[in-house]
């Protein structure tokens, strides 16, 4: 048998081979020693890091466009900042990728919101430091300019000061005897105004002139209180950082670090042409609207070069030379929204996901060997085999879902590399673990059924992957359907557990049809007869009327469905954030970090209560808040649907302070998330479920008949309507996580479903049952069935279980649902799938004889 089956041990091989370069490299140590370490990668919620959301400033495109174009109408600069948002995603998306990776930062994740065209950037495995330094080069413009300067700049200027005229947001500054402009108190504020650059520009200009504008070049100070000296510039630039070819780090004869830049051969004559014509004056190099340095030109540069100094430290300067090497963007963003994970937090998480995986996988392999003896010791070999083939068929169903869409990037913008993984999607390899022994409990179970009727070992053996395969593939099918869909209107972690899930039911029906049976095959002798020992959780002779108890399963879970559901709708009406969470709701945000912490251990319920009182106080009625661990230290977070305009926070931050006592609380961040987007989800969800339904409704009616796909759609229904009024009873909200989870349960049950209707179709053609009616028939391969179902539904428990005792957060409420989906999809396909199959048969057998498969 070996020998005909060479070729299939040869691609387990490969794969295994191919897993193994995937998930391991070799590294040398500083002494120079080998070791193998792991490739795989964590994202945001596991490994810290940071995400952000950025968004055209339309109000900076504005007067921009306005500067340069000063006589144009509003609507016509409408018009450009439309043209503008329509054609900068791809472009932006790119520049920020070049500009981030050179931190070292593990290349970052950038999608295009599909409706709202923001760009999501989310940047694994980085400490505080590179956060900010991603923001800092993230939000530069990086529009490079070279502007020449007002010939009587350094007497009109003198004069500005003399005069004590100070541009908004500034007051005058004397140190050691030089005159300064300086950032005072009304700062943050001003220029966080509509219009304010525009403002700025037009400060003191000469005698009125349009072909002038006010700039600030910054002299020394420090970041948090930098110094400026005014500069009167030329409106119009001589030339740009789109002629620039490359920019490099360098010293000047000072030992001070300065960016060198060098043109191309168009930069180079207009950079030739304008210091031949100006010498003797004054060439101010720009960037984002600020002076870095502007030299007098001494004579004329052929050569196409030119330096920016600015007293910069190294880092500084080799940060500025990577943002112009990437290129400027093309149109000015700005984050409208920051999140950071601590790396020691991620680490709790990990480690949770980490203890349930392995209990998990303990109690399948432990289960699978205790009752199904010889056959649970193959069944454990693929399980284990399944794990390690998870990597090769990971990187394969990324690579083809990614086909269908070109913003997605999971890997970091490389292929045939693993994909970053989350903690969803780690759920989504749990997930698979417990079902992947559903092929091996299906096959076990025919052969049990064909050493019963007399065969011997090998021959039942065989027969029962024969008979065991259609039931496999369609089930599984059904659920990659459901997967793909979990990726089609997905995002993020959502679409990283759809990979996982598809990845893992792909590996495990190879396993289970191919590598258990060249198992057998190459152990098992060719005629050789006695049976296996198994223990049987069913009696064979089992015979109840499950189709008799129909009506009153379905009274008890339509009113589990309506009061849960109708109990979520009088919650809603009253307090939308109450049921939805700011995913669907729209809403915000805000952090704050306790920098006492131990003042409220033991002291959460009331301390919340007060909290919850101040934001009430502040106009924030619906404030949730909650405690999270941050490291030795802790946050405090507080979910609203209102929006933040309405906080201030300094004064938050002091209220919250005075009420609790000896804690202090410092805001640190918010986030939002608008009605558009809000709405954008909550029609991704709907429309994921409808099509999902639809899917498996299609699929079913042409592989058994329309009768039948209207049992499974009844029983789909009831899955997600009765999982969700359970889960509203429960008092949980619905969030994105539990949108994957309700769609991962119609995968899950309708597998179970076609397992029973594949038992139907297979006795309809079978001239033994001729003499039965549908009816009768039905309760028979339910009976027939039933200790697959309940192996199946227990396996995939004990991983949901361990999900549940060992996970936090959103991975929680998705172990809960699906605990949830795993008892009700049971029912289901015993109470609702086949008594509403009979309803619409209204007794007649359906004709499968003309049907070969």
């Amino acid at each position: 048998m070996i020998k005909k089956t060479w070729w299939k041990w040869l691609i387990l091989i490969a794969a295994l081979l191919l897993s193994g370069i995937t998930l391991f490299e070799t590294q040398k140590d500083d002494e120079g020693k080998s070791h193998v370490v792991s490739k795989l990668r964590y994202g945001v919620d596991i490994s810290g890091g940071c995400t952000f959301t950025l968004e055209l400033d339309r109000d900076r495109l504005s007067e921009m466009i306005l500067e340069d174009n000063p006589d144009l109408s509003p609507e016509e600069v409408e018009k450009k900042v439309e043209y503008t948002a329509e054609n900068t995603g791809d472009i932006a998306a790119e520049i920020i990728r070049k500009r981030i990776d050179p931190f070292g930062t593990r290349e970052p994740i950038i999608t295009r919101g599909r409706s709202d065209g923001r760009l999501y950037v989310t940047i694994a495995g980085v400490d505080e430091a590179a956060q900010q330094e991603a923001a800092r080069n993230i939000g530069n413009v990086a529009f490079l300019e070279f502007r020449l300067v007002y010939p009587q700049n350094y007497s009109y200027t003198a004069d500005l000061f003399a005069k004590g005229q100070c541009p908004p947001g500034y007051r005058i500054a004397e140190i050691d005897n030089v005159n300064y402009y300086v950032r005072d108190e009304s700062y943050p504020t001003v220029s966080a105004e509509p219009g304010y650059e525009a403002r700025l520009a037009r400060f003191a200009v000469p005698d009125g002139s349009r072909s002038y504008q006010f700039m600030l070049e910054r002299d020394g100070g420090t970041d948090e209180n930098p110094r400026f000296r005014p500069v009167i510039v030329r409106r119009a630039p001589e030339l740009t950082g789109k002629q620039l070819k490359r920019a490099g780090v360098g010293a000047d004869q000072k030992g001070e670090y300065e960016v060198s830049l060098e043109f191309n051969a168009e930069g180079r004559r207009k950079f030739r042409d304008v210091t031949s014509k100006n010498v003797g004056r004054q060439l101010a190099i720009v960037l984002d609207g600020t002076v870095y340095s502007a030299p007098v030109i001494r004579t004329a540069i052929p050569n196409g070069q030119a330096q920016i100094t600015g007293r910069f430290s190294l880092e500084e300067a080799t940060s500025l030379k990577d943002v112009l090497n990437a290129g400027a963007l093309p149109a000015p963003l700005k984050i409208v929204s920051q999140s950071s994970v601590s790396p020691t937090v991620g680490e709790d998480a990990l480690r949770g996901a980490k203890n349930a995986m392995l209990w998990g996988i303990g109690a399948i392999v432990v289960f699978m060997l205790v009752y199904y003896g010889i056959c649970g010791v193959v069944a454990d070999v693929a399980f284990l085999l399944n794990i390690a083939l998870l990597a090769c068929a990971t990187i394969l169903v990324q690579a083809v879902f990614s086909i269908f869409d070109s913003q997605i990037d999971m890997t970091g913008g490389k292929v045939f590399q693993l994909p970053i993984l989350t903690l969803p999607g780690i759920a989504g390899l749990l997930l698979t673990f417990g079902m992947a022994v559903d092929a091996n409990v299906l096959t076990f179970e025919r052969t049990r059924e064909e050493l019963a009727a007399g065969k011997g070992r090998f021959a039942a053996i065989m027969a029962g992957y024969d008979r065991a395969f259609l039931a496999i593939l369609d089930s599984n099918v059904t659920t990659v359907i459901t997967a793909a869909i979990l990726f089609a209107f997905g995002s993020g972690p959502v679409r990283n557990f759809a990979v996982t899930l598809t990845a893992g039911i792909l590996v495990s029906m190879f396993t289970a049809l191919v590598v258990t049976k060249l198992i057998f095959l190459a152990t098992v002798r060719e005629g050789s007869a006695g049976g296996i020992k198994m223990l049987q959780l069913i009696p064979a002779s089992l015979r109840i009327d499950f189709i008799g108890g129909w009506k009153k399963y379905a009274i008890v879970a339509a009113v589990l469905a309506v009061a849960g559901i109708g109990l979520g709708i009088v919650r809603g009406h009253k307090s939308p954030g109450t049921v939805f969470a700011v995913d669907f709701t729209g809403g915000s945000k805000v952090t704050y970090r306790i920098t006492n912490p131990e003042t409220i251990t033991g002291k959460e319920a009331d301390a919340l209560t007060v909290i919850r009182q101040t934001f009430a106080d502040a106009g924030i009625s619906d404030a949730r808040p909650q405690f999270q661990a941050e490291g030795e230290g802790r946050l405090l977070t507080v979910n609203t649907v209102s929006p933040l305009d309405k906080i201030d926070f300094a004064a938050v931050s002091q209220k919250l302070t005075e009420n609790v006592p000896e804690t202090e609380f410092k805001w640190i961040g918010n986030d939002e998330v608008g009605a558009q987007i809000g709405d954008e989800f909550k029609r991704s969800a709907r429309n994921a479920v409808i099509l999902a339904l639809i899917g498996m409704v299609l699929y079913i009616t042409v592989r058994f008949e329309f009768g039948f796909a209207l049992g499974a759609l009844a029983a789909l229904v009831h899955d997600v309507l009765v999982t969700l009024g359970v889960y509203l009873l429960m008092g949980r909200q619905i969030s994105l996580v539990t949108v994957a989870a309700v769609l991962t349960i119609v995968g899950y049950s309708v597998n179970d479903t076609i397992v029973i209707f594949d038992r139907v179709r297979e006795e309809l053609r079978n001239p033994k049952s001729k003499g039965l009616s549908l009816r009768e028939l039905c309760n028979t391969c339910i009976n027939t069935t039933l200790s697959r179902t309940l192996l199946t539904s227990l396996t995939t428990a004990f991983t949901v279980i361990a999900l549940l005792v060992f996970s936090s957060g959103e991975i929680r409420d998705f172990a809960i649902i699906m605990l949830c989906g795993v008892i009700l999809g049971t029912l289901s396909t015993i109470f609702i799938a086949n008594p509403v199959m009979l309803l619409w048969y209204k007794g007649r057998r359906p004709d499968f004889s003309a049907r070969t498969r």
